[in-house]
């Protein structure tokens, strides 16, 4: 079995008190790109399960954060190498397209529910739409039982339940999973990967251009929105900023 995660680089909302609106423009101090929480907690159940794992960013990543990936247990980082702006459709295309020229197979696939800066939250859905993937929202842990299958604790509304389910699988942790050990606190491991050189993933063509039709459409998929509206602009930021407070 091999199991990757997507790890997210988003803002940082300790810092997103600095964003301002003047005159349609959006101001702002120099604000850090963190890794997005809840992708962090997905690697923890990765990491807690025992299943080898790998981890793949949909952007360029610096030496520490890679290294960071590493001492939280990914055997191997995968990165574009080149930052290719793309919405969430696109980027599940893209992910996917990279995780069908893989030469091995991957069959579980781990990732936050949400990105912690904007809310967006569709990710996890159209990833298991063009895998044709069943998905498992809201897990707090996983292990794998003896006949292959995944077995999940999940949150609902009403409590912890244990479902059972088929590889291949998305799985995704709920917002209470644990964060695990802080890369950090193994500094000596730390610096000792941040020397290690980029996996860039090869081909990574997340354009629309580039990208071919998905494979395996849903009834009722939700679309994305964009738009350049001033007022729609502001009320994004104004959410940005009570998110960070």
């Amino acid at each position: 079995m091999t199991a990757l995660t997507i790890v997210r680089r988003c803002l940082d909302p300790r810092f997103l008190g600095s964003l301002q609106l003047e005159e349609g423009r959006v101001l702002a101090d120099r604000i850090p790109l963190a890794e997005n929480e809840g992708d962090v907690r997905a690697m923890s159940l990765a990491a807690s399960s025992g299943i080898a794992w790998e981890a793949l960013s949909p952007t360029p990543l610096a030496a520490t954060e890679r290294a960071r990936i590493r001492v939280r247990g990914a055997e191997v980082v995968y990165e574009p190498p080149s930052a290719v702006p793309c919405d969430e459709k696109e980027s599940a295309r893209a992910i996917a397209s990279w995780m069908d020229s893989r030469p091995d197979s991957v069959d579980l696939l781990l990732l936050g529910e949400s990105e912690q800066d904007t809310g967006h939250r569709l990710l996890p859905g159209y990833l298991a739409a063009e895998l044709g993937w069943n998905l498992v929202r809201g897990a707090l842990s996983l292990e794998v039982t003896p006949d292959g299958r995944i077995q999940v604790r999940v949150r609902e509304e009403d409590g912890v339940r244990t479902v059972s389910a088929p590889r291949p699988l998305v799985v995704v942790a709920h917002e209470s999973a644990p964060m695990g050990r802080d890369p950090s606190d193994d500094w000596d491991r730390l610096e000792a990967l941040e020397s290690e050189p980029a996996r860039e993933l090869d081909p990574w063509s997340p354009t629309p251009a580039a990208l071919p039709p998905s494979r395996k459409p849903r009834e009722r998929e939700p679309g994305a929105l964009a738009t350049l509206d001033e007022k729609v602009v502001a009320e994004a930021i104004q959410h940005i900023l009570a998110c960070g407070n």
